[in-house]
């Protein structure tokens, strides 16, 4: 009966382009006749079969993704299969994909799943130097990856974006070695006219069928897309959907270095390993949102994971960019998986006895349970404000609404829940950074001299009090030292003799009164002088349900329902600090 049906696998991607490297996956599709179906037999059936072989571990069904796929690691290497049903009653073995026509009547699954081998095929046809195309990718790729811009589910680009940009490169420059190729890219991508799409031929069109061809002019989606790189095969769409405002801000920025380096390395100025530098993420970045993905088994945290990675990060990032003052909300596109964090985070920061000493016996229970039950992977989002914003920021919304959405798309057995922590720059993990990776630290605090603190203090209060007079030779005026301004003679009142007798009786006293109040604020502002990294983000939202008296106490806020807790700092804010309220 096999023999009879038939059945192809093919693989596509990076593995068909020739561009795969070391712990890559492999995307492969598998094309069957139309008495198969979706589900129950592929997500059904071969999900069970995969389930029982040894050599596979890690099973995961996809099935509400953009491409719907199986998930897995076969013999130690990550695979993902998305499957075809055609209009066929039987596969042959050597059926040509490439073909129009075995697009009609299929379903709009099946077409953007047997799209990634014909787009990967078209490519290959439109360079005119495979070899030097191959290259040129592998390099970009590797620029990409180190830079932290190499991620379509979390909104930067895919292998299939990269490739087509790297193919319009070459047919600018066909006689171009791979050194010219990679320096040409920089330059050509750093001064490309976004949203000006990248195409490598004009867009086919058919008169079968109702196919979706990207089109701006009668598309209202294609007109919103911001870096448009359209696919060459039929039909035609934008592979770059989930590009962000702030990741495109971050993918320009990252061009327009690489053309000065490219510039540098033609003039003999630079190496080729100041390309490929690691990215400043975590130094650049001032304020980030961590994301804790936990789940309680190891099959329900494959999943999990892959829905906090397929949608999860890209809706927190739509979300906070919405929120006016935020400029750019960067996800780092790598997750961080380690034990369960819970009691170790609250450790580091000194809160652990006060949260478990609130928490109730359920959260204990929870928080006693062994590390090996638990599975989490952290992410990070940046957040970079205009400088002109003041806060507070109201973050809750968006964390609120991401919990509710994802909640949606589970069911009633979740696999997993998310936690949120606001992290400075000086007090991210020590983790996050490679041997030899120098970590950011807190700016000291600027040392004020007490005199001149105390000169500034009796100026203030005789400001408040009256005009200041300056003291001639030496003189004693009203009882106040002659370094100290004096309240003018010609103007007496009641409140200067009082200010000044305050300031000669208390000496380096805070002086009472009306001048009292502006000293402290005085003070404070110079203790917070040099304090850039140490801008308190508090979340903000519904009122907390507890005292006054016990949140200063506690001197944290806790949102049980969104597991969120985040200390909150007790230094007195300037104008200018920002607030991040996550609840």
């Amino acid at each position: 009966m096999l023999d009879s049906y038939g059945g192809n696998i093919y693989t596509f991607g990076s593995y068909r382009l020739g561009v795969h490297g070391r712990g890559a996956d492999i995307d492969t599709l598998c094309v069957v006749p139309n008495h198969i179906r979706r589900d129950p037999d592929f997500f059904g059936t071969l999900v069970d079969m995969l389930a029982k072989r040894p050599e596979v571990t890690q099973l995961t069904p996809v099935i509400e993704a953009f491409v719907p796929e199986i998930q897995m690691v076969f013999e130690g290497i990550h695979t993902d299969l998305a499957m075809a049903a055609l209009n066929m009653s039987a596969i042959p073995a050597t059926l040509d994909l490439s073909d129009n026509k075995l697009l009609r009547d299929l379903d709009p699954e099946s077409i953007r799943s047997i799209n990634g081998r014909r787009v990967t095929d078209r490519i290959l046809t439109l360079v005119p130097d495979v070899k030097v195309f191959r290259l040129a990718l592998y390099a970009i790729k590797l620029w990409a990856k180190r830079r932290g811009i190499y991620n379509n589910a979390m909104g930067f680009l895919g292998g299939v974006s990269w490739a087509m940009l790297v193919a319009r490169v070459c047919q600018f420059y066909p006689k171009g070695c791979v050194a010219t190729i990679v320096l040409k890219f920089m330059m050509v991508m750093s001064n490309w006219k976004w949203p000006t799409p990248v195409l490598l031929l004009n867009v086919e069109t058919e008169n079968f069928g109702s196919f979706t061809v990207w089109d701006p002019r009668f598309n209202p989606g294609d007109r919103r897309a911001l870096m448009p790189i359209i696919t060459p095969a039929f039909p035609s769409q934008n592979s770059t959907h989930n590009v962000s405002a702030s990741t495109l801000k971050v993918m320009r920025n990252e061009f327009d270095r690489g053309c000065v380096i490219a510039m540098q390395i033609d003039e003999g100025k630079a190496t080729w390993s100041d390309l490929f530098d690691k990215s400043d993420f975590f130094s650049r970045h001032r304020h980030f949102l961590q994301i804790d993905a936990i789940s309680p088994t190891e099959d329900k945290f494959h999943k999990w994971i892959g829905l906090v990675e397929g949608r999860g990060m890209r809706y927190l990032v739509m979300g906070l960019e919405r929120i006016l003052g935020v400029e750019i909300a960067c996800p780092w596109p790598k997750g961080y998986e380690r034990d369960f964090p819970k009691l170790s985070a609250m450790a580091e920061k000194g809160t652990a006895t006060a949260e478990v000493a609130e928490a109730s016996q359920a959260d204990i229970a929870e928080l006693e349970k062994p590390e090996k039950e638990k599975y989490c992977n952290s992410y990070f989002i940046g957040i970079e404000l205009d400088s002109t914003a003041k806060g507070p920021f109201d973050f809750y919304s968006v964390v609120h609404n991401v919990q509710e959405r994802l909640a949606q798309q589970q069911g009633e057995d979740p696999d997993g829940k998310l936690e949120f922590t606001h992290v400075k720059r000086s007090n991210l993990p020590e983790w996050l950074f490679e041997m030899g990776e120098s970590r950011p630290i807190k700016k000291p605090k600027r040392k004020v001299d007490q005199a001149e603190r105390m000169k500034k203090k009796r100026k203030v209060a005789a400001a408040n009090a009256g005009t200041i007079k300056p003291a001639e030779n030496g003189a004693v005026s009203s009882g106040v030292v002659s370094d100290t301004p004096s309240i003018a003679a010609d103007q007496p009142s009641s409140a200067a003799e009082g200010v000044a007798e305050a300031a000669t009786a208390e000496g380096t006293d805070d002086v009472k009164g009306v001048a009292k109040g502006e000293d402290k604020r005085t003070e404070k502002q110079d203790e917070l002088e040099g304090h850039e990294d140490e801008e308190p983000i508090s979340p903000a939202g519904p009122p907390i349900q507890t005292t006054r008296k016990v949140e200063q106490e506690k001197n944290e806020l806790t949102y049980k329902d969104s597991q969120i807790k985040l200390p909150q700092t007790t230094s007195v804010p300037k104008k200018s600090e920002i607030k991040l309220r996550l609840n």
